[in-house]
């Protein structure tokens, strides 16, 4: 009863809200509110009433008896990557707050099940492989990050999602790029969608002061996304436009502007970017190392001439400098770093864009975006759990009601509405979401194949080809462990 009232008053809190927004006075226009700011469209839920709703495949009837349905999640030890799609108390106004509260309400009243969240630190892999191993099934699903997740997939400690037949994979709240992409021999351990926002927010973008463009008078890098010319060279040269030795001492230190501000995981990224795989698959649906090639020896030569100018960009890791207060503070053209900076970019007195890193060349077919492939949280079952329809209605059941209330909060309200502040960062945005891939080599990581980048950027090498032949052998070896765990017969 008490969770009725609660999904009760929290429709109603909606209802007065959208009512509020769409009187029109003379029947002409939609009054404004003063906390919107102007020009930005309310939520897809609250603009449309002919928008599309998702719904699970739950059989008539079903009623879960009130269970307490475990998720293990992150906990709040780090001011990033904390749980952001379960904890909501109250209605509080806040849009991403109410989002979380009403599909969680939503859920549970629909199954009268009770979802109750299970808060760990470092990314959730040791309290899962612990749960497992002990055999005390702690959990009944889990998000976990990527390369965690991977790890025990190997150790067969969750399971292959395509064996639980309840659970509609192929649903639209379910990204289909991760289901195509991290498969491996046609089996899927983890899975990531309209369930969660954490590994949205782990995309890595490009910021860009838009006052020291106009200052500058810089061609805008958005008529060359749009155009799809934006490349590296480009940006390369409008950081060299923008660079400068503020305080006349001589030496490009943590008081003058650069072109680009970044840390050392923009390298690795750079390269996915640019179109280069850490690995892609065969006609088996088995892993292959592509990494080295001609095509990465290019894009390496390329963004050296970026990276390891110190005076056109700062790696704020090497330094160590703060880049987000460098940019703040007007020290840098560009900043590389991931959506969740976005909040602590709404204080800046200039405005700011967002971009996607750009392409290698003009020749390249699009952009590829990827999730920082260490945090991104992916949703997995144990094997310990026995009850996999149950569990399967509940998480299309939240994925479902994600995809209604929690995405249009987070992309609609939050993204395009609260934090940017410009129509073309929006159309940006469109294109950043719509382009996010999976490497399965970065997932599985490999002799910490992807850190060889950030190597390459610690030791201002260029010469790629000697640091990848000192890894070449240990990498393919792990690979070929992955592949005999994943084609080895599941329990």
């Amino acid at each position: 009863m008490k969770k009725q009232l609660c999904l009760i008053l929290a429709v109603l809190m909606l209802a007065l809200t959208f009512s509020a927004c769409s009187e029109k006075p003379g029947g002409e226009q939609h009054a404004q509110d003063p906390s919107v700011p102007e020009n930005v469209q309310p939520a897809a839920d609250e603009q449309d009433d002919e928008a599309e709703v998702f719904a699970a495949k739950i059989p008539a009837g079903t009623d879960l008896g009130g269970y307490g349905f475990r998720i293990l999640v992150y906990d709040g030890s780090s001011s990033v990557w904390h749980d952001a799609d379960f904890f909501a108390e109250e209605l509080t106004g806040d849009v991403l707050n109410d989002a979380v509260y009403r599909r969680k309400l939503t859920v549970e009243d629909a199954l009268n099940v009770e979802i109750v969240t299970c808060p760990e630190s470092a990314y959730c892999y040791t309290p899962m492989y612990t749960s497992v191993q002990s055999g005390d099934d702690a959990y009944d699903a889990g998000f976990v990050g990527l390369q965690d997740s991977f790890s025990l997939a190997e150790k067969k400690m969750i399971y292959d999602l395509n064996q639980i037949d309840d659970l509609e994979l192929s649903a639209p709240w379910w990204d289909q790029n991760c289901v195509t992409q991290l498969s491996v021999n046609h089996r899927n351990y983890q899975i990531t969608g309209d369930i969660s926002i954490l590994y949205r927010k782990s995309i890595r973008v490009l910021y860009y002061n838009k006052a020291l463009g106009t200052n500058y008078q810089l061609e805008s890098p958005y008529a060359m996304v749009d155009e799809k010319t934006w490349t590296v060279d480009r940006l390369t040269a409008l950081c060299s436009a923008v660079s400068e030795d503020l305080d006349g001492n001589g030496v490009y230190d943590d008081k003058d502007r650069y072109g680009l501000v970044y840390s050392g995981d923009t390298a690795r990224i750079a390269f996915i970017a640019s179109g280069v795989s850490y690995a892609t698959k065969d006609e088996n649906d088995l892993p292959v190392l592509t990494f080295y090639s001609e095509k990465t020896v290019s894009v390496w030569d390329k963004y050296a001439d970026l990276l390891l100018n110190p005076q056109i960009s700062a790696n704020c890791s090497k330094n160590p400098w703060e880049y987000e207060k460098m940019f703040l503070a007007d020290q840098g053209l560009f900043c590389c770093m991931e959506l969740h900076h976005v909040e602590g970019l709404r204080e800046m007195d200039h405005d700011f864009g967002i971009l996607p890193l750009p392409l290698f060349d003009e020749a390249q077919d699009d952009y590829h975006v990827m999730v920082n492939f260490g945090p991104a949280a992916a949703c997995l079952i144990p094997v310990t759990n026995l009850e996999l329809s149950r569990t399967a209605w509940v998480l299309d059941s939240l994925g479902a009601e994600g995809k209604n209330t929690l995405t249009p909060a987070y992309y609609d309200s939050y993204l395009k509405g609260k934090t940017t502040r410009d129509e073309e960062s929006r159309a940006s945005l469109e294109i950043i979401f719509n382009s996010v891939l999976y490497d399965v080599g970065a997932c599985f990581d490999w002799g910490d194949i992807t850190h060889l980048p950030r190597e390459l950027l610690d030791s201002e090498s260029r010469d790629i080809a000697s640091v990848y032949q000192k890894k070449e052998k240990l990498v393919m070896k792990a690979m070929e462990r992955s592949i005999k765990s994943f084609t080895e017969e599941t329990p």
